[in-house]
C-alpha cells in the first residue's frame, strides 16, 4: 500500500516537473530580449580555447600563402616563366 502510493506521488511529481506550463507572457519575453540585447555574448571559460583555434586558422591561412608563393617560386625555376617569354628553352 505505501509502495503504491510513493509511485503514484512520484509521478505525479514527475508529470508535474517535466509539463510544459506556458509560463512566458509578452511581457517576460521582451524582457528576456531586452536583456539579451544588452550584452549578447558572454566570456566563458572558452573563450581562450576559441581565440587560440582563430590565431591557429590565420597563421594557417598565412603558411598556405607562402607555401603557394614558393611553389611558384620552384615551379618557374624548374621549368621556366609560365608566360612564355620565347627565350627559346622548353
Amino acid at each position: 500500500m505505501i509502495t503504491r502510493t510513493v509511485l503514484v506521488i512520484g509521478l505525479a511529481i514527475s508529470m508535474i516537473a517535466c509539463g510544459s506550463a506556458e509560463k512566458d507572457t509578452a511581457e517576460e519575453q521582451g524582457a528576456a530580449d531586452e536583456i539579451a540585447g544588452e550584452n549578447p555574448v558572454e566570456a566563458t571559460v572558452f573563450d581562450p580555447l576559441v581565440d587560440a583555434m582563430k590565431k591557429a586558422e590565420g597563421v594557417q591561412k598565412t603558411v598556405d600563402e607562402q607555401k603557394a608563393e614558393w611553389d611558384k617560386v620552384l615551379e618557374e625555376a624548374e621549368n621556366g616563366p609560365a608566360d612564355g617569354d620565347g627565350d627559346g628553352e622548353t
